[in-house]
């Protein structure tokens, strides 16, 4: 069942704290990620400032929002050093919930002995003090070189975005390629593809299950019977079917207009859900280890 709803944040909420925090409150997102390196930088560094970031992280938690920070991570001891000697200390300090690795194309190198620098990546969390739990997100296809990664990590965030096109592939005039009822990227197909055993499924059940889902291209213009709300939902519940514990969706920066509202009401139905199952009033908070999210719940 899934009890918590959030949402990754790129760089403009550490620029402008108070207007995010605001707009995920009132969404009623539970959780919200701060993206605090860009995938641009080849070396590690923050993207802000540490003031800057504790203020935007303060700024969601006086708001009762529980905040996780995402980096991206790179296989190289030269980028993972100052990754763990900074991330660790900060977590700890500032309070998050959780830290999140993004992989992508910038784990993605040729010849790179994975399994190692995943291993020297998390002993070096460790031995900075982090206590935390880890979460790895990747494509929805799961590269083989994040399975290293994963085998370390508490919580597995598949990114298991339904959307009305992509600028991949085959692309048309327009450089889009359009989404189709037999695509990948259509809605339950995406969240059913990830989560076949040969991928993100043969860590369920041994991981925490968060899904990424798609808050941006929900349109759905060439399927004017199908709404931005149906398609959103469709996702939704594909994900929890297939045992999701929570939601994360991208963006923040994406959830206006029609796609807000979407939110609101798929958050007062988490919200209800997590209420009814346990006769609390609040939500239950992530756990280290491959138990999945606690049953009980605390007052935030």
């Amino acid at each position: 069942m899934i009890q918590r709803i959030g949402a990754w944040s790129d760089r403009t909420a550490l620029s402008r704290p108070e207007e995010y925090a605001a707009r995920a409150e009132d969404l009623g997102l539970t959780d919200v990620s701060l993206f605090v390196t860009s995938l641009r930088d080849r070396a590690f560094k923050l993207i802000r400032s540490v003031a800057t970031v504790e203020r935007a992280v303060r700024a969601f938690q006086r708001r009762g929002i529980a905040v996780h920070l995402s980096t991206w991570v790179r296989p190289h001891r030269a980028y993972l050093t100052p990754l763990a000697a900074t991330l660790a200390p900060l977590c700890q300090d500032l309070g998050v919930v959780t830290l999140d690795l993004d992989t992508e194309s910038a784990w993605r190198s040729k010849g790179r002995a994975h399994k190692a620098m995943a291993d020297f990546l998390f002993d070096g969390l460790s031995n900075r003090g982090l206590t935390i739990p880890v979460g790895v997100n990747d494509y929805a296809s799961l590269q083989r070189c994040t399975r290293p990664l994963l085998d370390r990590a508490d919580i597995a965030r598949p990114q298991l975005y339904s959307v009305e096109y992509v600028r991949h592939g085959k692309v048309g005039s327009d450089g889009r390629a359009w989404t189709t009822p037999e695509s990948v990227y259509w809605p339950g197909r995406t969240q059913r593809y990830g989560m076949a055993m040969r991928l993100w499924g043969s860590y369920l059940g041994a991981r925490q299950f968060v899904a990424g889902l798609a808050a941006y291209h929900q349109a759905w213009r060439r399927y004017p019977e199908m709404s931005a709300e149906d398609a959103m939902r469709m996702c939704f519940d594909s994900a929890q079917d297939l045992g999701a514990e929570a939601v994360w969706y991208w963006s923040l920066q994406s959830m206006t207009g029609d796609v807000a509202q979407i939110i609101r009401a798929l958050a007062r139905d988490v919200r209800s859900m997590a209420i009814a199952s346990d006769s609390a009033e609040s939500v239950p908070y992530y756990t280290r280890g491959p138990k999945g999210l606690q049953t009980t719940v605390q007052d935030e």
